[in-house]
């Protein structure tokens, strides 16, 4: 990739990046799902931190992704912010997309999963709501990451493995985690 494509393809992550972000700054919070989102959040930071963590907000919602945003709320309530948190795992999907395909094809290929993600119609409407949808996105490429370079990994490689996957299900999956 010569370096006038590496400026055109940069200046595209960053446009998509930015849309996530004028998306994130000017849409009304949307009534039912982020609005359940942000009011779970700031339920869960008003009670224990302990409590946030063994009890999911309601029967289909896990609570890993609230005690993101319970934590996230503590230094601001304000929706923009967030929503950036959201933002920022979308960004680290395409970063770890464009590792992925770098090393198993070439950069051309890697330049077009990161566009093909980052224009998305689908990634454009959910990765930058308050909702689990881009860290979910984001610690599925992650673990496949983990997977394609396993054998380059230190003696870590099982517990970071183990990790990813469990926060994986703590996010989109309460039923492992829920008291009976």
């Amino acid at each position: 990739m010569n370096i006038r494509h590496k400026y055109y393809f940069a200046s595209l992550v960053v446009i998509a990046i930015l849309l996530r972000v004028v998306l994130a700054g000017y849409v009304p919070i949307w009534p039912s799902d982020e609005g359940h989102s942000y009011w779970s959040a700031g339920w869960y930071g008003s009670n224990e931190f302990g409590f946030a963590i063994n009890n999911p907000a309601d029967y289909a919602h896990p609570s890993g992704y609230y005690v993101i945003l319970s934590l996230l709320r503590y230094f601001s309530d304000n929706l923009v912010f967030l929503r950036i948190s959201s933002v920022v795992f979308s960004a680290m999907t395409m970063y770890f997309l464009w590792l992925i395909g770098k090393k198993y094809r070439s950069s051309l290929y890697a330049s077009v999963l990161v566009i093909s993600y980052g224009f998305s119609g689908y990634f454009l409407v959910t990765d930058w709501m308050i909702r689990g949808y881009a860290l979910s996105g984001f610690l599925i490429i992650f673990s496949l990451f983990l997977y394609l370079n396993f054998d380059e990994m230190a003696n870590y490689k099982y517990s970071l493995l183990w990790l990813v996957h469990t926060l994986g299900l703590y996010n989109v999956s309460s039923i492992p985690f829920r008291r009976h």
